[in-house]
């Protein structure tokens, strides 16, 4: 948990104060340091992660929170629902949540 609200903190600081999302602090971490000129955009590739894997979780995210929140849902504003992230995820190891 500190973890990840240093990562909000980090990005928020480091472009100007902007507020920014937990989604978009990862989708940016991910992309560069937080000092560098990074930001998070929906229509980037892989190539623009630092790991492949991060644009297909990214990419999973988004269509399945649009399902349960709404096609008005942005989840560069919104708050990360945990729900949906388990769903994307597959769940965790040994079916606890």
């Amino acid at each position: 948990m500190i973890l990840i609200i240093l990562l909000v903190f980090s990005q928020s600081a480091s472009h100007g104060g902007q507020s920014c999302s937990i989604f978009k602090a990862f989708a940016m971490a991910h992309k560069g340091k937080a000092t560098s000129d990074v930001d998070y955009n929906p229509e980037d590739g892989s190539e623009a992660y630092n790991n492949a894997t991060v644009h297909s979780r990214l990419s999973e995210f988004t269509p399945m929170a649009r399902e349960v929140h709404g096609l008005e849902y942005d989840p560069s504003t919104e708050d990360l629902d945990g729900e949906v992230v388990m769903r994307v995820g597959g769940g965790k190891k040994h079916g606890w949540y």
